[in-house]
């Protein structure tokens, strides 16, 4: 025989029901203690209820009939910019919010719910403006300088920028993103020495990855600047810390070669080479390292397996062209040249050096002829 079933209800409609029902007699509870609710006070209890039962969409909706109602209920209204913050409609959030500003202008909470759902939503300008009007009322408020740091960043406002974050770094000292983003903006502005304190300064406030990632960043920026010195001291205590990270091998390679240390960077990039057998740039460079200490044949067996790992090859031929020019071998120099003549980034530099092997011989054959 087939057996009916009834399924029970889940909880959580049975709690809602019971609610509706207990609104549904609240006034004339409220009429027996002496006051009567509003139509604003009983949709408001409706929506703060869809609210509490994460259905933002619906609560909204019912949050947008309470400010139809009652168009002066702040508390409203920013329920409502919440609502349509989880649902990540932002300019929505931000109507609301304004609207919430508007009627309570010295709310310091509503204002930053503001300035957030304008930054969220793009617009940086009104954001700039919320923000600004968050420190005429707390001149300090770390909330407001570092919100406008990035609001002007995103502008491309350096200057206020600059100004914002230093000013929520001197709220709280040892926010290191805002440290990582203030640093970053000197060195955009070349303000170098202030980026590097900066750096250093996030750098002594974080732990673990974040420090090494700061770091690395304080390094990219030094090779950027071409601070080579610099950059070798802080790539050496990344890879005296982190031995077996190509990266860092390779960028104190780079650091140290253009320092002219030429000696000095083959072993890092033999190490970023043996950690990531495929690093052909490393190749290249070690193959140039070699050239410039005169190890020429050690330049072209780096250079020949170098070619089997890569598409990208013209600057190989290159570092092997220069090789067989210090050993005055200039015929088979200018062939190795050719090969990267149709490159777009080595193309100029191989057809000058095509004419160097050229002139060098014709050099070398005066001299002989002497």
């Amino acid at each position: 025989m087939k057996r009916h079933t009834i399924e029970r209800p889940a909880v959580g409609i049975i709690a809602f029901a019971m609610t509706v029902l207990a609104m549904a007699a609240a006034p004339a509870r409220a009429q027996s203690q002496g006051f009567e609710m509003t139509e604003a006070d009983l949709l408001m209890q409706t929506a703060e209820q869809l609210m509490a039962a994460k259905q933002y969409e619906e609560a909204a909706a019912q949050f947008e009939k309470v400010v139809g109602v009652d168009s002066l209920r702040s508390d409203a209204w920013d329920k409502l910019g919440h609502c349509y913050s989880q649902l990540r409609q932002f300019h929505l959030a931000a109507r609301a919010w304004k609207h919430a500003v508007a009627i309570d202008p010295d709310n310091m909470d509503l204002l930053s719910n503001l300035g957030f759902a304008q930054v969220s939503a793009g617009q940086f300008d009104e954001a700039a403006a919320t923000y600004e009007q968050m420190l005429r009322h707390d001149p300090k408020n770390y909330d407001a300088h570092v919100h406008l740091g990035f609001v002007y960043q995103k502008l491309r406002d350096t200057k206020k920028a600059i100004e914002h974050y230093g000013a929520a770094l001197d709220a709280k000292p040892d926010d290191v993103t805002t440290a990582g983003s203030l640093a970053k903006l000197y060195a955009e502005a070349g303000r170098l020495d202030d980026a590097m304190a900066t750096y250093r300064r996030a750098i002594d406030a974080a732990d673990g990855a974040q420090a090494r990632r700061l770091r690395s960043d304080l390094g990219k920026m030094l090779i950027e600047a071409k601070r080579w010195e610099d950059a070798a001291a802080v790539y050496g205590e990344l890879v005296e810390e982190y031995p077996d990270r190509a990266a860092f091998q390779y960028n104190l390679g780079i650091s140290l070669m253009q320092a002219g240390r030429h000696a000095d960077a083959i072993p890092h990039f033999a190490r970023a080479i043996e950690l990531k057998p495929d690093f052909a740039t490393a190749y290249q460079y070690l193959a140039q390292c070699y050239n410039e200490t005169e190890r020429y044949e050690q330049a072209i067996a780096t250079i020949r397996k170098a070619l089997t790992l890569t598409d990208r090859k013209a600057g190989l031929y290159c570092a092997w062209g220069r090789a067989l020019e210090k050993e005055g071998l200039y015929d088979e120099a200018i062939e190795k040249f050719q090969m990267a003549v149709d490159d777009p980034r080595y193309g100029a530099y191989a057809r000058k050096q095509i004419e160097r092997q050229r002139n060098l011989k014709q050099r070398e054959k005066m001299m002989k002829n002497r």
